[in-house]
């Protein structure tokens, strides 16, 4: 009835283009969704469907495999009902900022091909027209796409800083 209002009922200045922040897992309803039946109605009513992967992959290898059996799968199914896709893509990621016992580089950025195989994997799927980038500015998780240094030269001699030659690339 809520997302009915917002796409059709509602005075057309308050009409809006309905795009929902789901589990990754949401078209099958397990692991991170919830199951209860009534949720694929939510999200077939949406106009557009955003999943959250940070984390759901850790190396180029695992991506290829997570973009087959789920990604390419979650496309095409938006694709049949109409519905917007956008998976997210990130650079690397690391808790090191959150949680001092954690790696520094738990998911390496691989001096940039972590997240150019996931935009080359999109862009060459025409099911995906539209990305979520995770994040702009995230410092405090590591996936933060500015703020970045290239080498470890280039910053302050205080405190620990993942740049983007971390990997040795």
């Amino acid at each position: 009835e809520l997302i009915d209002w917002f796409q059709k009922s509602a005075e057309s200045k308050y009409r809006v283009f309905l795009i929902g922040g789901v589990p990754s897992r949401w078209r099958d309803r397990v692991n991170d969704a919830r199951e209860e039946p009534e949720w694929k109605g939510i999200y077939d009513a949406l106009d557009g469907i955003h999943p959250w992967h940070v984390g759901r992959w850790s190396t180029t290898a695992s991506f290829e495999t997570y973009y087959s059996n789920i990604i390419s799968l979650d496309a095409s199914y938006c694709a049949s009902k109409g519905v917007l896709y956008m998976p997210t893509m990130f650079p690397g990621f690391s808790w090191h900022n959150m949680n001092k016992d954690s790696p520094i580089n738990s998911i390496p950025r691989l001096g940039g091909n972590f997240m150019w195989a996931q935009a080359y994997r999109y862009v060459a799927d025409k099911k995906i027209s539209t990305i979520w980038m995770a994040q702009f500015d995230e410092v405090d998780e590591g996936t933060a796409i500015f703020k970045v240094a290239s080498r470890q030269s280039d910053v302050p001699v205080d405190g620990k800083w993942l740049t983007l030659d971390a990997d040795g690339q």
